[in-house]
């Protein structure tokens, strides 16, 4: 079933591509061979998925290929380097930052072969070759990741840089390529080879997190720098050990990192998750090297870092945008063309999928009867442990809840991240949730034409937890689809 639903949607696909004014169901229907119904369904799961774009015109609906890279909002707001290229080397995306370093204009350049735009004349032909060699590794779905160096304009640079395989809207592959400036990280490191006279007066003049440490994690140095990021006074850090600041679970990996050094390996390089100070995680990248004394043991360790939060986020986002369209179009296969007596089990099912993918405690399905005054609880999946609510919430009347019930039936959202929180016209509904032991919630309106069916939605019930915008967007397709699997007769 999974085959036949890719193999549509990328004849379909195909034929938009061809397109660029767009076509309605009937033209692409026509162009396919196929029933309208039919196309119409895998259309709107495409525009839904972001692969495709609908338009109205007049009554008609337009169908166009989407165009947009899954991240290119954020990519501008980064001061890493990215470049998004398809599969044949062709320029698809590209951030000011990196435009601004090599002096071009973004309509110049998109479109064009990566490799003929000249975006790293500067580069030797060596550094070329293990960049390009790095590419065809990423488009053959292998994340890689190397230092290179040039110079321009009489300077010299390094970067650090990743090659991340890439699906682009429209399913073909590509590869996100995101360049680090690592040049002041690397003058650090050099700088912190002089002698220990030169060692404070430098290190204290670094935008870096600098410290020295002992084999035990005991901390002999740290710059003003370190001291900001974690709110604390030089003589707190000095004597302590690193190692409270870093999540448990990260602890071991840190350890054996530094732990791996000697004097024939002076050097290492790793990332790390630590706890700021308000208590969030953040992501960090540190440089340590080995100082060896006189009988050739190690003595300490001095160490460089950078705050990396934004860079893992925007890897993280790729990342999340890859399963997630591939829960998309899972979740198709499951709910397109069933037969009426499967509805339930097949519901059942993507409950327990998009559950378990959101990480949330519960999933569930309520629908209002036919004169809109009565809901149920018609289906329900629970986490391991959670403690099932369907049977407690069963032939319940919309009066009871007209707060909530004013917004599914303006077909808004509802978000709640704190029940604690809900504000006095909603204390029936926060009564009834806190009942259930509900922390946060969301749940959008099951709707077919201009009726609203009922609500679907997900529980936090063991922690206070943000709902981010691809979960809600998540919780919306596939309550259309579910609308769609209610409808089936």
């Amino acid at each position: 079933m999974q085959k036949k639903v890719n193999d549509i949607q990328s004849k379909i696909l195909t034929v938009l591509k061809k397109q660029p004014k767009g076509l309605t169901v009937i033209e692409t229907a026509k162009e396919l061979n196929l029933g309208r119904n039919t196309v119409a369904k895998y259309l709107e799961l495409l525009a839904l998925s972001g692969k495709a774009e609908m338009r109205k015109v007049g009554a008609a609906k337009i169908f166009f290929l989407s165009r947009n890279v899954p991240i290119s909002a954020m990519m501008n707001f980064a001061k890493e380097f990215f470049v998004v290229i398809d599969n044949n080397k062709r320029i698809i995306d590209v951030n000011k930052s990196l435009l601004s370093f090599v002096n071009k204009k973004k309509k110049d350049i998109i479109g064009k072969n990566l490799y003929e735009a000249n975006l790293g004349d500067f580069i030797n032909d060596e550094e070329r070759h293990r960049i390009r060699k790095n590419i065809k590794e990423a488009l053959l779905y292998n994340e890689k990741n190397i230092e290179v160096s040039f110079t321009k304009d009489k300077k010299k640079y390094y970067f650090n840089t990743k090659y991340i395989p890439t699906m682009l809207y429209d399913g073909s592959k590509g590869v996100t390529v995101i360049a680090e400036d690592i040049t002041e990280e690397k003058i650090a490191q050099e700088k912190l080879k002089q002698s220990e006279r030169l060692y404070k007066a430098v290190v204290e003049d670094q935008t870096e997190l600098i410290c020295r440490f002992k084999p035990d994690g005991t901390i002999t140095f740290v710059n003003k720098v370190y001291c900001t990021y974690f709110k604390k006074k030089q003589e707190q850090l000095i004597g302590s050990s690193f190692m409270p600041l870093i999540p448990n679970e990260d602890q071991k990996k840190v350890y054996e990192a530094f732990s791996s050094l000697s004097k024939d390996n002076l050097t290492i390089t790793y990332e790390h998750r630590v706890t700021a100070p308000d208590g969030s995680i953040r992501w960090q990248k540190w440089t340590d090297r080995a100082i060896i004394d006189s009988k050739g043991n190690i003595a300490e360790y001095q160490s460089v870092g950078r705050d990396i939060t934004k860079q893992k986020e925007y890897e993280f986002a790729l990342l999340d945008r890859k399963n997630f369209e591939t829960l998309i179009i899972e979740l198709s296969s499951l709910l397109v063309q069933i037969k009426p007596n499967e509805k339930d089990n097949k519901i059942q099912e993507a409950l327990m999928r998009i559950g378990t993918f959101a990480d949330v405690d519960r999933s569930y399905v309520f629908l209002l009867s036919e004169d809109k005054k009565i809901t149920d609880n018609t289906h329900e999946w629970c986490r391991k442990g959670i403690k099932p609510e369907k049977d407690n919430l069963q032939n319940l009347s919309v009066d009871m809840v007209p707060w909530w019930m004013n917004k599914l039936n303006n077909f808004k959202t509802i978000y709640i991240p704190k029940v604690a929180e809900l504000p006095k016209e909603a204390q029936p509904e926060k009564e009834i949730l806190e009942q259930q032991d509900i922390k946060s919630l969301v749940a959008v309106p099951l709707i077919h034409g201009k009726e609203l069916l009922g609500f679907m939605g997900f529980d936090s019930v063991q922690k206070v937890k943000k709902w981010s915008n691809s979960e809600i967007v998540l919780l919306k397709i596939v309550a259309q689809l579910i609308v769609n699997t209610l409808k089936v007769d």
